[in-house]
């Protein structure tokens, strides 16, 4: 993919619901704290959970694939988040 379109795939089209998250050609968007801005996407289907989070300022990306459909995907991105956070 090149750089032109990896950038537009980024920037926000829609706003949502869910706080201060924009749709972007498929990504949520929202800025965070310290890693700037983040692009993710969740899904599921009967017995499975996914979770798909980037972080292109600090050239990050978090993968949790699950097949258990009550997985805590946002937990397992926090507690994989403070231990890739104490290395740097």
């Amino acid at each position: 993919m090149s750089r032109p379109f990896y950038n537009q795939m980024l920037v926000p089209q829609v706003k949502t619901t869910w706080g201060d998250i924009h749709i972007g050609l498929g990504w949520q968007l929202y800025n965070t704290d310290n890693k700037g801005p983040a692009a993710r996407h969740a899904g599921s289907v009967r017995g499975y959970k996914s979770l798909l989070v980037m972080y292109p300022k600090i050239g990050r990306g978090v993968i949790i694939l699950s097949n258990e459909h009550e997985t805590p995907r946002w937990d397992f991105l926090r507690a994989i988040e403070k231990i890739l956070d104490q290395d740097e």
